[in-house]
């Protein structure tokens, strides 16, 4: 029983990890269909016609992300912080969906830019609280710390880019998946 059990875990793992490899080729080829400094996912969608790609890695992404996040928050015992973030990720994989408004009109804001930056701001909030007011394992802690690391990570490859770039967008989504997946097997394993 206890040798299926192992089987069944390393499985797991196995498949979480053949998820995020997948997800990485998926990244690093869309980086090759765009200029990855001065477009992003939205572009590639909107202005070079790629919707079906968009979507698919939008879905991909924000899913796999979701759904780890989730994963990890429920294994620690922060079940509504979990739907949360998870709901979170899925706004933020609608808001990509969205078309901008031309900066040409002359918008401050449109709802693509709104939606996403929500989303991203509540999931952050959502980990800091998790770290500063969660009754939580140094080990735990550490993964909200390294999350929250993710995002600031994204932040800073914004400010060197000058704009919210695919660049930007691919090192949220895999560095916050690699800090996902290996706090989900270690928790599992």
């Amino acid at each position: 029983m206890q040798k299926q059990r192992l089987t069944s875990k390393n499985s797991k793992a196995a498949g979480l990890m053949a998820l995020y490899l997948l997800l990485v080729l998926f990244s690093v080829w869309i980086g090759f269909q765009i200029d990855r400094v001065q477009e992003n996912l939205t572009g590639l969608g909107w202005k070079n016609g790629h919707l079906l790609l968009m979507g698919i890695y939008c879905l991909f992404a924000c899913g796999y992300d979701g759904w780890l996040s989730w994963r990890v928050l429920m294994q620690a015992g922060y079940y509504v912080q979990g739907r949360l973030s998870a709901l979170m990720w899925a706004f933020m994989a609608l808001g990509a969906l969205i078309p901008w408004k031309d900066p040409g009109l002359g918008a401050t804001l449109d709802l693509h830019s709104l939606v996403c930056t929500t989303a991203i701001i509540a999931n952050g909030l959502i980990w800091l609280w998790v770290s500063v007011y969660g009754l939580t394992s140094p080990f735990f802690r550490q993964v909200c710390q390294l999350v929250l690391g993710c995002l600031i990570l994204s932040v800073a490859v914004f400010a060197a880019s000058g704009c919210i770039s695919y660049l930007c967008e691919a090192a949220y989504v895999l560095s916050n998946g690699l800090v996902l997946l290996l706090a989900a097997m270690k928790k599992s394993g």
